[in-house]
């Protein structure tokens, strides 16, 4: 189950605006009112799967929570980032956008253009996103 969008003023936390987790009680997609932003996405690969691993939602949340920039927060959870099932996790500020993929153990920046994400790394090229991308470039 989930909420939809909201400030989580519920939470005391009235400057993020995201929707809910109510199981894992983290989200998928949440922006702080200084411009930080987070985007979650899973990683498929069902021989990788771990037994009572964290929530991946608490990775965007608990990024809005912190001051630290994208980027400096990406570094902080590298080294715990295998505890968690497969996520790519896109995170931007006003210094950047950045992409991680756990399962890579690998951080990047995203330069600027279109890009797609799904359930594998970013741009893979899957069909369905190859069209997307193509479509949204004309």
């Amino acid at each position: 189950p989930t909420r939809k969008a909201q400030f989580w003023t519920e939470e005391g936390q009235p400057e993020i605006l995201a929707g809910k987790d109510l199981t894992g009680e983290g989200t998928w997609l949440g922006v702080h009112k200084d411009g930080r932003w987070g985007a979650l996405t899973n990683y498929r690969d069902m021989e990788a799967v771990k037994e009572d691993p964290p929530t991946r939602g608490e990775l965007v949340m608990n990024h809005l929570k912190s001051d630290q920039t994208a980027l400096q927060y990406l570094n902080s959870i590298k080294p715990d980032a295998q505890k968690y099932n497969g996520f790519n996790l896109l995170l931007g500020d006003a210094e950047g956008l950045y992409h991680m993929l756990n399962e890579e153990g690998t951080i990047n920046p995203v330069e600027p253009g279109i890009h797609g994400l799904s359930n594998a790394s970013l741009d893979t090229p899957w069909m369905k996103l190859t069209k997307a991308k193509k479509e949204l470039g004309e």
